[in-house]
Formats: structure tokens, sequence, C-alpha cells
């Protein structure tokens, strides 16, 4: 209503009651408003509830990493190495071997030439190794990568490329 209207308000016998906010919309925009916003909220609800994780029976697999590659980059590999702990050494230059075939039940030593710390990571495995001595990574390639190509980081040099065969 318009402040005319509303001047003459008190000389009609119907006149609108004054408005307090509770009443139902009756404008199809509102209407049409409150129907998006119903909607939006319900299919939220939804999308909550089919997010949430099922409880599952079978026992969880340790996700395997996969590889960089089916082929190395060097070319040749080294090994097989019948070592339980095979060793390669990380060089200023490059490392020793470039590439090395290994077994799913092997780990790996790695050997520092350098003048300076090194940080190898391979998987979830990370070991600082000081100028001169050597390192050992944890666990059987097996129980962490995936056959096929991975390389060892070896910051702030190269590291060497391994081949994880699942048999020989």
């Amino acid at each position: 209503m318009t402040e005319k209207n509303l001047a003459d308000c008190s000389a009609v016998v119907e006149c609108d009651p004054p408005r307090t906010g509770l009443e139902e919309p009756t404008h199809p925009s509102i209407i049409r408003h409150w129907r998006y916003f119903g909607l939006t909220i319900a299919i939220s609800l939804a999308a909550c509830r089919s997010a949430a994780p099922s409880p599952s029976k079978a026992p969880a697999t340790p996700t395997l990493i996969p590889p960089v590659a089916s082929e190395p980059a060097a070319g040749i590999c080294a090994g097989p190495d019948s070592s339980p702990a095979p060793r390669v050494e990380v060089n200023v230059d490059i490392p020793d071997p470039r590439c090395l075939r290994v077994l799913p039940d092997q780990s790996l030593i790695v050997v520092n030439r350098t003048d300076v710390e090194i940080l190898v990571r391979l998987g979830p495995y990370e070991i600082r190794i000081a100028p001169g001595a050597e390192g050992p990574l944890p666990a059987p390639f097996g129980s962490y990568l995936a056959p096929g190509v991975h390389v060892v980081e070896a910051e702030p040099y190269a590291g060497p490329e391994l081949v994880l065969a699942e048999s020989w």
C-alpha cells in the first residue's frame, strides 16, 4: 500500500491488517525463493548423509604407491642383488648404480658419498644421512611400493631409480 492508501484506510471498511512478518508469503517471487531454499537444504542434507562412511567388515588393505614409469630412464639396471638390503651410493654427480632391480621383500641401504647431509625419500619414508654415513630405509619395498619404476630422492643430489619386480 502507498501512503495515500494508508491515509484512506480509515475510510475503507475492509482494510488490510498490519503485517507482523509471521504471515504466509503470497508473492510469487517469495514463494519461489523459499521453495529454492528448501530444496537446497534438502539436497545438502541428503549429500551429507550419503557422504558418511559406511562401516566395512573387510580388513583395510594398504595402498601401494604407484610407479612413476614402467621402464627406467637409465636404460640398463643393475641387479638383481641377492642381499636382503642392496646398497646404493649417492654421489655429487650421479648415483651408483643409477638404476637397481629389486624384489618386494628387499629394503634399501643408502650411502652418502658427498660432503653434505642428504635427505633421502622413498614412498612414505624419509631419512637424513650425514656425509660419509649410511642409512637404511626401514621396510620391504613390497609393503609400500607397487611394481614398476620408483625414484629414490636424495636432496640436494640425484638419487637412483629402483625397478621393483614381483619376481625374477
